[in-house]
Order: structure tokens, then sequence, then C-alpha cells
């Protein structure tokens, strides 16, 4: 079986760093972009098991694309984890289609928890046959 695919989305190095390794860690295939456009090209090609996406980017919002991955059928399987640096609350329709809010700075093992969990059900998605299965 192949390690379920990630795509972080953060403009910040670190902070898109800090994921990369918490990613890498609990086994994922990861791939990072620093931009919002950047991502939207990067869904044309992939689709993620995990998607890890700050909602203030410079050349669009979070919103923007979390709207892209709720209106393409492609991505129903997938996990979203919105991470923002606002301590207040995400708007209603956010919260709604985001499947976790993490608010930074978030500490390291509690991530790598989330990441690993949801690598188990990616690994528990598959049948004999490797046919990775819908999640819902």
């Amino acid at each position: 079986m192949t390690k379920p695919l990630a795509l972080v989305v953060d403009d910040d190095i670190d902070v898109a760093g800090f994921f990369l390794f918490a990613l890498q860690d609990a086994d994922y295939e990861t791939k990072v972009v620093h931009d919002g456009q950047k991502a939207l090209a990067a869904l044309q090609q992939l689709t993620p098991h995990v998607i890890i996406l700050d909602m203030y980017l410079p050349d669009t919002t979070g919103k923007d694309i979390l709207q892209h991955i709720v209106n393409d059928g492609r991505f129903a399987d997938s996990w979203v984890i919105v991470a923002t640096g606002v301590g207040k609350a995400l708007e209603g329709w956010v919260e709604q289609h985001a499947d976790f809010t993490l608010v930074k700075p978030v500490d390291y093992s509690q991530v790598y928890a989330l990441l690993s969990r949801l690598r188990d059900d990616y690994k528990s998605q598959y049948n004999k046959s490797g046919i990775l299965g819908a999640r819902k």
C-alpha cells in the first residue's frame, strides 16, 4: 500500500515546515505550496487524503480554496484541516466545511496524533484489492 498524500497550503515557510515534519513523521507523502494559486494548480493534479489549509494567503483566501475543494467531488473523501492564526471563531461556512480547525500555534504531539488517526482511517479504507472506499 502506498502512503497517503497530504497537501500543505501555508505562506509562512516555518509553519509549513512544521506541518511537513509532522506529516512525514506520521508516514505521509507530502506536497507543500506557499500560495493560493499554486494550491489551486496542485489540486488540479492531486487528490490528497489530507489538506492542511491556511485561511490567510497573500494572493487568495483559504475560503476560496476551500470552496473549490467543496465543489469538486474528487475531494469528497479528503480530510480538510483549516489552520489559522486567528483565535476568534471562523465564520460558520468555513466551520461547516472543514473537518478540523487548528488555531496556531499548535502543539506538535496533538497535530501528530490527529494526522496518525487520519492516516489509520486511510489504511482502513483500503479493501483487499487496494481500492480506496468511501470515507462516509
